[in-house]
């Protein structure tokens, strides 16, 4: 069974969108819990049947220990600093009397990133907390997080290289090629300014540096191991398909953001 690990702000809703073009309706579980814990994988757990072929949500690994079959992990990984400044951006254009996080949206409205982050400090960890499949945030969750990477019990691919990341994970699970298709998916605003300073300018972006230290640790050590995956795809390949060789993660984030 496939399962896929969707990390906040990573293309997730583009992967889930080619996840269901691949596996029919009835065959897919989706998780979506506003606040996914590993606490909560046997409740999870008990929405899954013999005819499932496939889970995609905001989970943790961890799954198959609440299972009798095999579960084969993969997520997206993308550079902290640039997933934590979408994230805090999404949030502060969403309803917070609509929206299932109310309260952390609302909270946006009126915060800078850095006060969101100290108000809300999982957001920063998010990609260590679903590779680890643990609560912690701390050296022995990077740790483990870093071992599942390397073992390939999860195996990941980087935001920035979709398409070519996408090609490999789906042949390496068995997937054959995805069927990648021209639409945008949960559409941002890059170029997001707050209180008159530009999100991304060199000051904000050192002080999320140093508060997402952790998860930067482990986005390089993912980079690392996508290299090696990367080079021995293409030693069997020879290339990757038309699509995935011309279209960049810039082009990538006018179809599928």
């Amino acid at each position: 069974m496939i399962v896929f690990l969707h990390i906040p702000k990573t293309a997730g809703t583009s992967l889930s969108h080619l996840l269901s073009r691949k596996f029919k309706a009835d065959r897919i579980v989706r998780i979506y819990s506003p606040a996914d814990c590993a606490r909560q994988l046997d409740e999870h757990a008990a929405k899954i049947s013999e005819a499932t072929d496939c889970v995609s949500g905001h989970i943790v690994y961890g799954l198959h220990t609440h299972l009798d079959r095999e579960c084969n992990y993969f997520s997206m990984l993308r550079d902290p600093v640039s997933r934590v400044l979408s994230h805090y951006h999404f949030a502060r254009t969403k309803d917070a009397e609509t929206h299932p996080l109310g309260d952390v949206i609302e909270f946006a409205q009126h915060s800078t990133v850095m006060e969101y982050l100290q108000r809300f400090p999982g957001i920063a960890f998010e990609q260590i907390r679903a590779l680890s499949g643990v609560d912690t945030l701390d050296r022995t969750a990077l740790q483990l997080a870093k071992d599942n990477v390397t073992s390939n019990r999860i195996r990941v691919g980087l935001t920035e290289e979709f398409f070519q990341s996408t090609e490999i994970l789906f042949q390496e699970l068995g997937m054959g090629y995805p069927r990648f298709a021209w639409r945008r998916k949960n559409k941002g605003d890059k170029a997001a300014i707050v209180n008159g300073q530009t999100l991304s300018d060199k000051s904000t972006r050192a002080a999320l540096e140093e508060y997402c230290a952790l998860d930067i640790e482990l986005y390089q050590h993912a980079q690392q191991h996508y290299a090696t995956r990367k080079r021995h795809f293409i030693h069997e390949h020879r290339t990757f398909s038309a699509r995935a060789r011309h279209l960049s993660f810039q082009a990538y984030s006018r179809i599928f953001t």
